[in-house]
């Protein structure tokens, strides 16, 4: 074949659908099984792990992924037996299954299945299964297993034809939601391709039983229903043992009854092809409303969301360059335009910005694993309860905020939680608990992992790192202090290296990751009662709502939603006050910053120096500058190696004009003057 010409026959040209949906679906498995440990006898869980596996197992053939065919096909009948009453849901099934959906995944990135490890563990689980479901087979008779079982009333059998052609390619159809749909509305118990002429397009054979209708079939085959020839097989299901031999002889006697009598004909149990083009207009009301709900959400590539917003950070500057050029009388007769189109562009930045947003509950799932998995290797009981969820961050916030929250749920289940027996001793419930919260205050974003374990011991942390020659053994430290010298590199109270923690690395990314973000790591702690890990950040990064400053001949930004207040003071009198490090603000000192004394800038100074006060971290500060030249949006870029030395500055902002602004790093701004005051 010509490589320059796509196979359009080929339904693999939709795999990176298939590997996003199958990664959809892992993702919930994961989910699911938690909620299955902790209620075992649900048989609405049990039935979603069952469509789940089989939903990937019939799909994945059809994209090449065998090796994923072969596990997930095993695993299907472990949990069929659990459905026919044969087998308990116990924690090796759990457990198993759980490294069942690692292994899945690890198959999703290894396609042709080349990875030694991957091919050990396949056998092992495959070996599992099979073992399992032996075992359960040979030992079903002597056990009762409590689940109610879904009853044979109504149950049909429907075999669907599916054609793939050029239609399907040019309409960008993801035959994989057509999968899905089918096994939501009753169980695939067969995929398999149907022999065709090289010329051909492919076909498949599926096979669905279920407690539905024609009407129900034809919802979920929508979009590809013109490509389908449906028939209704029989009015039971033909895969259970025994059935189709029972049906045959009910069959057998309703003919002799019928001959005997001279009865009407019986209906034939297998019905006549529905034709795709003689759909019936019913319940087209029905359809209507599902073709809706099915386009509420789009699934966008992450790259594409990048794209747009560098189109919408190129619209802002030059809508901000256009704002400087109009000062002029010359363009007052352009002015309300100009204005117009300030104000859509700062709409369409909310808009592309809301886009980007992802609820914190899209990552809760794998957090859940996580404390479930460690807290069994550590032999601790732990309730994790997580609060506001909803919450929405920046999809590269989400990206950058994982690797620390990880670190610290980590930190709370080793170090923090106790053990059943600690806890007992101390009058504690045997089971710990964290806790992950999650709310928005303004323009800031808060999230929180507390737990009520043993609480750090400030000594111990303080001698400590003395012993590591971090503090000089006569320093005076606050409490917050004491806590925030665990974000050291290389610093560690944990008496033993475990495979978990000990290393002393992960407060110290957890740090360096939060500082990336311009946000702030508070820690506080209650020895005997549990710590509290708070993390703020803002809501957006890219693009930020600033108030343009000046200092000399430099620009500076500083944000918006820190800002509290706008005076002015003589420039004499913050002189003056510079060796004392405060200033007189509402009958109180409060630490400020002189912009020409940071950054030692020279130049002719104005009689009036303009005092911007801001709030961070719920201490007032102020900062001292030349001129207020007004508001600013501006679009953000990172900085160099060449002011890598300059902590205060964190970004930097081109403006209309050409010149550069830089972004003042207020968390850092704050930290340095509390420190030396």
């Amino acid at each position: 074949m010509d490589n320059n010409n796509l196979d359009v026959n080929n339904i693999s040209q939709f795999k990176h659908l298939f590997i996003e949906e199958a990664t959809n679906l892992l993702n919930s498995m994961e989910s699911i099984i938690l909620q299955l440990e902790e209620n075992p006898n649900n048989l609405e869980l049990i039935q979603e792990v069952f469509r789940v596996m089989h939903t990937i197992k019939g799909v994945s053939g059809m994209y090449g992924y065998t090796a994923m065919g072969e596990l997930t096909h095993q695993a299907e009948n472990i949990y069929d037996l659990i459905r026919s009453r044969k087998l308990n849901v116990d924690k090796e099934i759990l457990s198993t299954t759980l490294i069942i959906v690692d292994q899945l995944f690890a198959l999703l990135k290894d396609e042709n299945h080349n990875c030694v490890e991957c091919k050990e563990k396949q056998e092992q689980l495959i070996d599992w299964c099979k073992s399992y479901s032996l075992k359960a087979t040979n030992e079903s008779s002597q056990k009762e297993i409590h689940i109610e079982q879904l009853t044979d009333k109504d149950m049909v059998t429907y075999n669907i034809i599916m054609h793939t052609n050029q239609s399907v390619v040019d309409r960008r159809i993801n035959i994989f939601y057509a999968v899905k749909d089918l096994a939501e509305i009753g169980e695939i118990r067969s995929i398999n391709p149907l022999p065709v002429d090289s010329n051909e397009e492919e076909r498949w054979s599926i096979f669905v039983v279920g407690n539905f209708d024609n009407n129900d079939i034809e919802e979920a085959l929508m979009f590809v229903y013109e490509f389908c020839i449906i028939r209704k097989v029989a009015d039971f299901d033909i895969f259970k043992d025994g059935q189709l031999d029972l049906n045959q002889k009910q069959l057998q006697l309703e003919e002799e009854a019928r001959e005997a009598k001279e009865a009407p004909e019986i209906k034939d149990p297998i019905a006549p092809i529905i034709n795709p083009q003689q759909t019936k207009a019913t319940n087209t009301d029905t359809m209507i409303a599902s073709i809706k709900q099915n386009m509420n959400r789009v699934s966008v590539e992450s790259e594409k969301l990048d794209y747009l917003m560098y189109l919408v950070s190129e619209l802002i500057t030059t809508s901000s360059q256009l704002n400087l050029s109009s000062t002029e009388i010359a363009c007052a007769s352009i002015r309300p335009q100009i204005e117009k189109l300030d104000r859509l562009s700062k709409q369409f930045r909310n808009n592309a910005l809301d886009i980007r947003l992802i609820p914190i509950r899209d990552i809760v799932p794998k957090f859940n694993r996580l404390v479930r998995d460690i807290s069994l290797n550590l032999e601790k009981k732990v309730e994790f309860v997580t609060e506001g969820m909803e919450t929405e961050l920046d999809k590269s916030s989400i990206d950058m905020i994982a690797e620390p929250m990880v670190h610290m749920l980590r930190n709370a289940l080793d170090h923090g939680i106790e053990t059943p027996e600690e806890r007992i001793s101390k009058g504690k419930d045997a089971k710990g608990k964290i806790t992950l919260k999650a709310g928005s205050s303004g323009n800031t974003i808060f999230i929180k992992i507390s737990d009520d374990g043993k609480g750090f011991d400030k000594n111990k942390i303080f001698k400590h790192a003395i012993d590591k020659g971090f503090i000089e053994p006569d320093a005076k430290l606050t409490d917050k202090e004491i806590y925030n010298l665990i974000c050291l590199p290389g610093f560690s109270t944990a008496d033993a290296v475990t495979n978990i923690s000990g290393r002393g690395v992960g407060m110290d990314v957890v740090k360096q990751k939060i500082s990336k973000m311009r946000g702030e790591l508070e820690i506080s702690s209650t020895q005997g009662e549990g710590t509290t890990f708070t993390i703020r950040l803002q809501q957006s990064i890219a693009i930020l709502d600033t108030l343009l400053v000046a200092s000399g001949k430099m620009k500076f930004l500083i944000p918006l939603s820190d800002v509290d207040e706008c005076s002015q003071k003589y420039y004499s009198d913050v002189e003056k006050r510079i060796k004392f490090g405060t200033v007189d603000y509402e009958e109180e000192l409060i630490p400020f910053i002189s912009l020409r004394s940071l950054f030692e800038l020279n130049g002719e100074t104005k009689k009036m120096a303009k005092m911007i006060v801001i709030t961070k971290n719920k201490k007032r500060i102020a900062i001292f500058a030349d001129q207020i030249i007004g508001q600013h949006q501006a679009v953000l870029k990172p900085m160099g190696e060449l002011v890598k030395s300059h902590k205060e500055i964190s970004a930097a902002s081109v403006l209309g004009n050409g010149e550069v602004a830089f972004l003042l790093d207020t968390t850092n701004i704050n930290q340095e003057i509390i420190a030396k005051n």
